[in-house]
């Protein structure tokens, strides 16, 4: 699992890095919080995926839903907490 952590940690800071320059801010914070959302969404829709495998689906049986909640995860990601209404 620290393998894993460390690795997790590298692609956050490697993805930082490339968003201090892509990004119209002059906040490095700003790369630094969305690089941890980007590494955070992937690492759960990669979780999620690997566990409807473990309980015997196929890869191509689980596709369709690991496609539907990609573009939900990402959607999330573009619209921020905005984009999700409270309960009522």
């Amino acid at each position: 699992m620290a393998r894993v952590s460390k690795y997790l940690a590298q692609a956050e800071d490697a993805l930082a890095e490339t968003l201090v320059g892509a990004l119209d801010s002059d906040r490095e914070i700003t790369a630094a919080l969305l690089a941890g959302q980007v590494i955070a969404t992937e690492r759960i829709l990669a979780s999620v995926n690997w566990r409807r495998v473990v309980a015997g689906r196929s890869a191509d049986e689980v596709h369709p839903e690991a496609v539907a909640d990609a573009d939900h995860a990402y959607a999330l990601l573009r619209q921020g907490l905005a984009g999700v209404a409270p309960r009522k």
